[in-house]
C-alpha cells in the first residue's frame, strides 16, 4: 500500500524553488561584489601610476593603450578568481560527500554529490575572466579619462 502526501511534495516543491532563487540573487551578489572588488584595484592602480599615464598620454599614446596593463590585471583578477571558485568547490564536495556517504549507507541509499564537472569549471573560470576584464575596462577608461594633461 502507497500512500502520497502531496502537500509534503508541494512544501518540497516550493522550498527548491526559494533554494534556487537564492542561488541566483547571491550569484548576482557575487558578480557586484566582482565588478567592484577589481574596478577598486584598477582605480588604486591608476592612481598610484598617475604620473606614468600623464606622460604616455603627453606623448601620444590613447586611452586604450594606456589601459592595457590594468585590462590584463583585471582579466587575471578574473581567472584567479575562476580557479579559486573551482578550487574550493572540490574541497567542499570532498568534504561534504565523506560526510554524507556515511549517512547515506544509514538509509542504504548511494546518492552522492556531483560537482560542476571539467567543463562547467572551466566556464566559471572563463565566466570569471571576462567580468574581470568587462570591470576593469570600465574602471581604467573612466579613471584614466579623468587624468588631465
Amino acid at each position: 500500500m502507497v500512500q502520497v502526501d502531496s502537500l509534503w511534495l508541494q512544501r518540497l516543491a516550493a522550498i527548491s524553488n526559494l533554494i534556487s532563487v537564492i542561488g541566483g540573487v547571491l550569484a548576482v551578489i557575487v558578480i557586484l561584489g566582482l565588478f567592484f572588488v577589481v574596478g577598486n584595484t584598477i582605480k588604486l592602480a591608476i592612481e598610484n601610476r598617475k604620473a606614468e599615464v600623464r606622460v604616455i598620454k603627453l606623448v601620444g599614446g590613447s586611452d586604450m593603450y594606456v589601459a592595457r596593463p590594468f585590462l590584463y590585471t583585471g582579466f587575471l583578477c578574473g581567472v584567479g578568481g575562476g580557479i579559486l571558485a573551482t578550487l574550493l568547490q572540490g574541497i567542499v564536495l570532498t568534504t561534504f560527500n565523506s560526510n554524507l556517504e556515511v549517512l547515506m549507507k544509514l538509509y542504504e541509499s548511494d546518492f552522492q554529490l556531483r560537482g560542476f564537472g571539467f567543463m562547467s569549471g572551466i566556464h566559471i573560470i572563463v565566466s570569471g575572466a571576462s567580468i574581470g576584464w568587462a570591470a576593469a575596462l570600465m574602471a581604467s577608461l573612466r579613471h584614466i579619462r579623468a587624468i588631465n594633461l
